[in-house]
């Protein structure tokens, strides 16, 4: 065992850093602070171990088909398994967000899902999801509230000194741009072959191969538009940044990066300019209105929750004007904002009343079947394997990228300062390393 099998023990896989780290790491403290041992990380590196850790409850972070042979595995190890989706927040449309994100025979090994709001919740019970279902909102919107928010404060004002009154662009094209594609994703003949491996129809990556190209024509413009400003265009943690370096290599005041810290950017940001882009609702959680780049439209391909909360620029001019005169959110997208995340109870959070309704039910000791552990050895085989190859999301490279290996002391301070943010009963919750990229989190 990599850890003694002691206690109650809670799993939290992490797919990409950017995304979900901070908020899993703000629900392990509250889950820590319930006399959970919480076993956090990547979720390559963590499933690939399982069958060297105790039983547990294990917080899928989706439940579409790709997970089916992991919630099989997990349920043969004696786990509880109850499940959040990362991705529930934005959709295309109900249809869609049933067929891509809802798989009944992983849900058949789902004791509890945590839904973002009411409209995810309506989008479950109509594709027929008979799970227990609470409305509890994510940890990732905690973060983007007071006092949370705060924690974003000191590389927030660092990314401030560094760039001055910086205009954000979000791209979001992680299929087109694939960091593990072998075909570049402006050769329009490569659409057919990323339309078989990805599920999505052709018409759709042909309209956001469409988009994206309104994109490489907005970033020089804003470049001499504003060029007193840094314009810093952040790819999708699934992109490969090189082509987006390609494209501006010769304008001074355009930079192209990535890093883990994405709520920090959003905060220290003067605007954010996106399409159909999640991080746009993030944005508006933090009470700030976000730009929508609309060049060219196709209703049927553009999920409504970022346009929702969103203010449309319908060509380049309409962008540098909202740029100079920064809008507000209005009564109607702060309406359609709550009926996509529920709200904690005054004084609580969402990763509160998580870990409170994750301890309601201890689960008790488990003896693992044989062929649970044996599957999970085998799994785990197949994927040190492919980890040799490149283009494999199990390879060394790629897991670094989307989640990397950070220091414990990077982590706790992390934790240390989220405890203190929320004023809650000293001591905050200790955390040591257990494998790359995983990390153990325990009270103390």
């Amino acid at each position: 065992m990599l850890i003694a099998p002691k206690g109650h023990v809670l799993y939290l896989p992490v797919e990409t850093a950017a995304r979900e780290l901070d908020a899993k790491l703000l629900l392990a403290l509250h889950a820590a602070r319930r006399g959970f041992r919480v076993i956090l990380g990547s979720h390559t590196i963590l499933n690939m171990n399982l069958h060297r850790l105790p039983t547990g409850i294990y917080l899928l972070q989706s439940f579409n088909r790709p997970r089916r042979r992991i919630a099989g595995i997990l349920s043969r190890l004696g786990h509880r398994i109850e499940a959040w989706d990362e991705e529930g927040l934005v959709w295309l449309n109900e249809d869609v967000y049933a067929t891509r994100r809802i798989d009944h025979e992983v849900l058949a090994h789902v004791s509890r899902i945590y839904a973002w709001g009411e409209q995810q919740a309506e989008a479950l019970r109509k594709a027929g999801v008979k799970n227990d279902l609470a409305l509890t909102g994510n940890p990732r919107a905690d973060l983007l509230r007071s006092p949370l928010l705060a924690l974003q404060n000191q590389e927030a004002e660092a990314l401030r000194k560094r760039y001055g009154d910086f205009i954000l662009v979000n791209s979001n094209f992680g299929w087109l741009n694939y960091a593990l594609a072998r075909e570049t994703f402006d050769r329009r003949e490569h659409l057919q072959a990323i339309a078989k491996r990805s599920g999505h129809p052709l018409a759709y990556l042909e309209f956001r191969q469409q988009v994206f190209e309104t994109f490489l024509k907005l970033i020089p413009a804003l470049a001499h538009a504003f060029p007193e400003r840094t314009i810093v265009l952040r790819p999708h943690p699934s992109e490969s940044p090189k082509v987006w370096q390609e494209a501006f290599a010769k304008l001074p005041n355009v930079l192209v990066h990535y890093d883990s810290h994405l709520l920090a950017w959003l905060s220290a940001s003067s605007c954010l300019i996106h399409n159909n882009c999640t991080t746009a609702v993030e944005y508006a959680i933090m009470g700030r209105a976000p730009i929508s780049f609309d060049a060219v439209r196709a209703p049927e391909w553009e999920s409504p929750q970022p346009g929702g909360v969103s203010i449309s620029a319908p060509d380049i001019d309409s962008v540098i004007d909202l740029i100079r005169n920064p809008p507000r959110l209005d009564s109607a997208r702060l309406a359609a904002l709550d009926h996509m995340l529920t709200p904690p109870p005054p004084g609580s959070s969402s990763a509160e009343q998580i870990a409170l309704r994750l301890s309601e039910k201890r689960i008790p000791a488990a003896k693992p079947a044989w062929s649970g552990r044996l599957r999970a050895f085998l799994r785990a085989f197949e994927k040190r394997l492919a980890a040799q190859t490149p283009r494999s999301s199990s390879n060394p490279a790629y897991v670094s990228r989307k989640v990397p290996d950070l220091t414990t002391t990077a982590l706790q301070e992390r934790i240390t300062t989220m405890h203190k943010l929320q004023n809650l009963p000293d001591p905050a919750p200790a955390v040591h390393k257990v494998l790359p990229h995983v990390y153990l989190v325990e009270g103390v």
